[in-house]
């Protein structure tokens, strides 16, 4: 379909983006060593270095937390906009990148003041400008556009980014942290702008995708069952609500069941049974009544925070299978439960009283969301890998407060710490889910096949 190349062209866009930034930054740290601005040439006003800069400081950051921060918030906000302008989104990277740029090397004279009292120029590097232009871009689109769609992106960026819009404006603190803010706030006014002559950049877009032999229109793209396009984007919110809930609604339905399920088996263990069903029916790792508890595991919990935690990250991951490939949930389930199942069951041997708990399946389909793009390279592989990194790093961020340095600390279990296995128990399941996501995922069309064969023979539906 023409206009999946397309899209996906631009998620190798903002890949191909990541990597240069995640290559130069190391060439920069760890090869050069040298305080930021004196390896390669990062922005600097009125400096020929800070020329070729223009070019070079949106891939360079200072430190690898620097450059995590801006990761998170690349995918995220250039993704918002990847997906509402498919045909302008690399004009709008590059125009926004190239003129605030060069406005910063103009303009850039912001003075920084070092604990000896000496007053010094910024450089400025990292991909901030970009990102703050993505915001402004964003944001802006309610005054020009006015539709429920950039009512939503504004939402969405105010949300997950309001706090960091103070940043555009000087103060002591920014001052004192050498922090280019004069570079935030041009990058900002000039996504404003962008927004503002999108139509005047509309030939602009269409002679670079002509010269890349790229679809010059977008009829859209089926999501889940739903065409996205233009008129999905126009549409007032009262109608887009009573054409697709309800089909929305029957797809998350089942995955609303099985959470039910899962608390229903909690209320009766826990309140009935003192922990009898958890206790006898987990996975023992060679025995029996192991292998019987396989399929039994993920409805096992041992406690309400076990649950409750749980619970959400099955909502989100659980969803976004369903919302994207909702004919292949079930057995994609089935199969990290089995799969995940079955490798705890020969393995864990240090297990004393059984593995219980939904984590093996989250983290199944996690390894699945995350590996999908390997298999298949197609543009919804591709979104669901962007989609989950970018889901995996805000639950982190937000919901659990874990700062992204802390990711990997004892203290502070993430998601992504969590993938990694340190004994042969609970983060040994977490690590076989994940492998058996994987295997689902390089297995998925033959896991179609099975399930095919299953309800014709017996008139099951899957």
């Amino acid at each position: 379909m023409p206009s999946s190349e397309l899209l996906l062209a631009n998620v190798k866009f903002l890949l191909g983006w990541f990597a240069l930034a995640w290559i130069l930054t190391l060439i920069d740290v760890e090869f050069w060593r040298k305080p930021p601005g004196k390896g390669l040439p990062v922005s600097e006003a009125w400096t020929f270095s800070g020329l070729i800069g223009i070019f070079l400081a949106p891939f360079i950051h200072g430190s690898w937390n620097h450059l995590k921060g801006n990761t998170t918030a690349l995918f995220i906000l250039g993704g918002l906009v990847l997906l509402r302008y498919p045909l302008d989104f690399i004009v709008i990277t590059l125009t926004i990148t190239l003129v605030s740029g060069i406005l910063q090397w103009f303009l850039g004279r912001i003075a920084a003041i070092t604990p000896q009292g000496k007053i010094i120029n910024v450089r400025a590097t990292g991909m901030s400008d970009l990102l703050f232009g993505y915001a402004g871009f964003l944001i802006s689109l309610v005054y020009f556009d006015r539709t429920i769609t950039s009512a939503i992106l504004l939402a969405i960026v105010v949300f997950f980014f309001g706090g960091s819009l103070r940043y555009m404006l000087p103060s002591e603190r920014m001052r004192r942290a050498r922090i280019a803010w004069d570079a935030h706030l041009i990058g900002f006014i000039v996504g404003a702008f962008v927004a503002a002559y999108l139509p005047n950049l509309r030939p602009v877009s269409i002679a670079l995708l002509q010269a890349l032999n790229l679809p010059t229109q977008f009829p859209g793209i089926m999501i889940g069952g739903t065409l996205i396009n233009e008129t999905f984007y126009r549409q007032r919110f009262p109608a887009l609500v009573a054409q697709y809930a309800p089909i929305y609604w029957n797809r998350f339905r089942i995955v609303l069941q099985l959470v039910a399920a899962a608390w229903i088996t909690a209320f009766i263990d826990f309140q009935i049974l003192r922990g009898a069903l958890t206790l006898n029916l987990g996975i023992r790792p060679w025995t029996l009544r192991g292998l019987i508890g396989i399929p039994l595991a993920p409805f096992l919990h041992r406690g309400w925070n076990h649950l409750a935690g749980n619970t959400l990250v099955f909502l989100i991951f659980a969803g976004l299978i369903v919302l994207v490939q909702p004919d292949d949930f079930i057995v994609i389930s089935i199969a990290i439960t089995l799969i995940s199942g079955l490798l705890i069951w020969l393995t864990a041997f240090s297990i004393r009283y059984g593995y219980a708990g939904a984590s093996a399946v989250i983290f199944g389909y996690i390894g699945f969301l995350l590996s999908l793009y390997y298999f298949e390279a197609n543009l919804t592989a591709a979104l669901l890998l962007i989609g989950t990194l970018a889901l995996v790093v805000l639950y982190d961020r937000i919901w659990r407060n874990i700062k992204l340095r802390d990711w990997f600390s004892a203290k502070n279990p993430s998601l992504i710490k969590g993938i990694l296995p340190t004994t042969l128990d609970a983060s040994w399941g977490h690590f076989l889910g994940f492998v058996a996501g994987v295997i689902s995922a390089g297995y998925l069309p033959s896991l179609r096949s099975y399930a095919s064969y299953l309800a014709r023979t017996f008139n099951l539906n899957f």
